[in-house]
């Protein structure tokens, strides 16, 4: 291969890398320029200048194969149908010329509509290969969305747990705040305490000032200035000092003794309402006690009459099964009586020799009679049994709910 080719391929290539942005695509069409498009080039490089047609250039083809290059499919397929025309219009050049076989260089020609094809095979390969880059791409993203949305997921869980330790902090913080205005509102009572204890502190530092003044004046009789302390200042009359010092002093006690009423006054006022307060809630609750009082005995008398009422359902029970095992007794009684009356009566028949068949017709009726006698005592009985049954359920049942009713009124009473 020439330099000036290999000097083209590199500038196409640089070209290319410029104008297109998805460098799967541009590997494509690198791969179809390298098979299909050097010898192509190469000629025309050889050939336009000797023609004198500008029409046919490099720089044309490079331009339109840029552009085309941009797009994935549709410019692999505007660059063959390009590459094409280039191919017909050397071709008609050269038929003018009658050059057919020798290019220059160790170039030989080929049939122009034999290039087209490989070439329009190379880029149709070159649109599989981008469509199946576009397809790994779609599923790389969507694996992406669904690792982002998972992740979004993990951090609103995290939030959501961390959102109860932030309540419990907060809490906390109030705690403490309320802990801190405590300690707060104490330490101002003692300051308030502190103040009224002020009055005494003053007066002393009022007799203080006023013997300090004195001592002053001493010193200042021995070395004779009496006038000019220098800087502008004059001398004063230390009494006329006491006394201004002691005037200020006494409004000063005078207004914190104005202040101790004024406290003692707020405090008795607050004292006095707690107070009312107080008897107020002490009244309420009196009034509350006997109406509490009524209740409970109301209750109690309604525990010992739900209590009664078990007791006389359970006597009832009681009497009911009484009655019933004495009427089985009687019936069992009297029905052996006259199983015994008909023994002793079939003995006497059988004595009678002479009366036999009267006495067999006796016999067969009173064994009827008894038959019928004891099938009706069986049906009676069989009706009287789901009754009694029945009844005996029902007043398990009202047994039961009494009881529990009971249960439930003595829990009360004692929790009241």
């Amino acid at each position: 291969m020439d330099l000036k080719t290999s000097k083209m391929i590199l500038l196409d290539k640089h070209m290319r890398a410029m104008v297109s942005d998805f460098s799967l695509s541009k590997l494509a069409v690198d791969k179809a320029f390298h098979v299909s498009g050097i010898l192509s080039r190469a000629q025309l490089d050889i050939w336009s200048p000797s023609v004198g047609v500008e029409a046919i250039s490099n720089e044309h083809f490079q331009v339109d194969y840029t552009r085309c290059a941009s797009d994935s499919t549709s410019g692999c397929l505007q660059a063959a149908t390009i590459q094409s025309s280039i191919f017909a219009w050397t071709y008609r050049l050269m038929a003018r010329t009658g050059k057919h076989s020798n290019l220059g260089n160790g170039w030989l020609w080929m049939n122009s509509l034999r290039r087209c094809d490989t070439t329009s095979k190379c880029f149709s390969t070159a649109s599989v290969t981008i469509s199946g880059e576009k397809k790994a791409q779609s599923t790389w993203l969507s694996g992406t969305y669904t690792w982002l949305s998972r992740l979004h997921n993990r951090e609103l869980e995290d939030k959501a747990k961390e959102v109860s330790e932030l309540k419990t902090e907060r809490h906390k913080k109030k705690l403490n705040i309320d802990e801190l205005e405590g300690i707060a509102r104490l330490n101002l009572a003692e300051a308030a305490m502190c103040v009224s204890d002020s009055t005494s502190g003053c007066l002393q530092a009022a007799t203080i000032q006023s013997s300090i003044f004195a001592r002053t004046y001493r010193l200042m009789a021995r070395t004779g200035k009496h006038s000019n302390l220098g800087n502008g200042w004059l001398w004063m009359n230390p009494l006329r000092s006491c006394d201004t010092t002691s005037k200020c002093f006494s409004t000063a006690s005078v207004t914190i003794s104005g202040e101790k009423k004024a406290q003692s006054t707020w405090l008795s006022g607050t004292y006095t309402w707690l107070s009312k307060l107080h008897n107020r809630e002490l009244e309420d609750k009196a009034k509350e006690v006997p109406e509490l009082k009524i209740e409970r005995h109301k209750k109690k008398l309604n525990i010992d009459e739900l209590e009664g009422i078990a007791r006389l359902n359970l006597a009832e029970a009681a009497i009911l099964r009484r009655n019933a095992q004495v009427t089985s007794e009687q019936r069992l009684a009297k029905a052996e009586a006259e199983r015994q009356y008909m023994f002793e009566k079939i003995k006497l028949t059988e004595n009678s020799s002479s009366h036999h068949k009267v006495v067999v017709v006796e016999e067969t009726r009173a064994y009827t009679w008894l038959s019928r006698l004891h099938n009706r005592e069986l049906e009676d009985k069989a009706k009287e049994v789901p009754e009694l049954k029945t009844e005996r359920h029902k007043k398990k049942l009202n047994i039961d709910e009494l009881e529990g009713i009971a249960r439930l009124n003595l829990a009360e009473a004692a929790m009241l």
